[in-house]
């Protein structure tokens, strides 16, 4: 995706993001209806803006409290 692209992601269908790219990217991401609050990417945020690689146990974990399911 580029600059002003979107996409429409279904409600429970698999998907994955990623930056392959050297520069910053940004997402704005809605959701409809909002079942996830900021506490979900408070605490997500604590486990992937880490030095190195992040737990992803743990981040698993958070998924799952807030209703994601990690694939």
């Amino acid at each position: 995706m580029g600059e002003g692209d979107a996409v429409f992601i279904p409600r429970g269908c698999v998907h994955h993001h990623e930056n392959l790219h050297e520069g910053l990217a940004r997402a704005l991401v809605t959701m409809t209806p909002g079942t996830i609050v900021r506490r979900y990417f408070e605490e997500i945020a604590e486990v992937i803006n880490v030095p190195g690689k992040p737990d992803l146990d743990k981040a698993k974990e958070i998924m799952l409290r807030h209703g994601l399911v990690p694939a």
